[in-house]
């Protein structure tokens, strides 16, 4: 007769399933801390891009006041301009709009940027005029509510 010894000692001790959780943690709080930096750049990066897209309607601006030939009116925070084409730039509850021949093309600034200020400054001198642009604008999206301002001084075409 051959009997099977019984082997009671399969399994896992108590200290082998602690030293598996806190290594399970350690992994873990590590993952999810990656996951939350990673979350916060992508926001920041967002929110950047958002102000880049705030600079390109600077440069906008600053190929529609090259373009003309004349300012018409100057105000604080509106702009007409004569070229070929007509444009005005004013600013209207927290947007930049563009009105080209008469008609609102749109908002120049992206939905979630705000316009906080728009002022344009006429220098005007005996050989020509220029228009000194000072633009700030605030992201919603932005957790640290900063505000970045642009400046740009533009001489008219055919003015300098």
């Amino acid at each position: 007769m051959n009997f099977h010894k019984l082997n009671f000692n399969k399994g896992y001790s108590v200290v082998e399933i602690v030293v598996y959780i806190a290594l399970f943690a350690i992994l873990s709080i590590t993952v999810t801390n990656s996951l939350l930096v990673m979350v916060k750049a992508f926001s920041a990066t967002a929110v950047e891009a958002d102000f880049l897209t705030n600079a390109n309607v600077m440069e906008r601006m600053t190929r529609e006041i090259r373009k003309a030939t004349e300012v018409n009116v100057v105000s604080s925070s509106d702009i007409q301009l004569t070229s070929a084409n007509s444009a005005e730039f004013k600013l209207l509850n927290g947007n930049l709009q563009l009105i080209e021949n008469g008609t609102l093309t749109g908002n120049l600034n992206a939905p979630n940027i705000v316009v906080s200020s728009l002022d344009f400054v006429l220098i005007a001198t005996p050989v020509g005029k220029a228009i000194k642009i000072e633009i700030s604008v605030t992201d919603t999206k932005d957790k640290n509510g900063r505000t970045e301002s642009f400046y740009g001084t533009v001489s008219l075409r055919g003015k300098y």
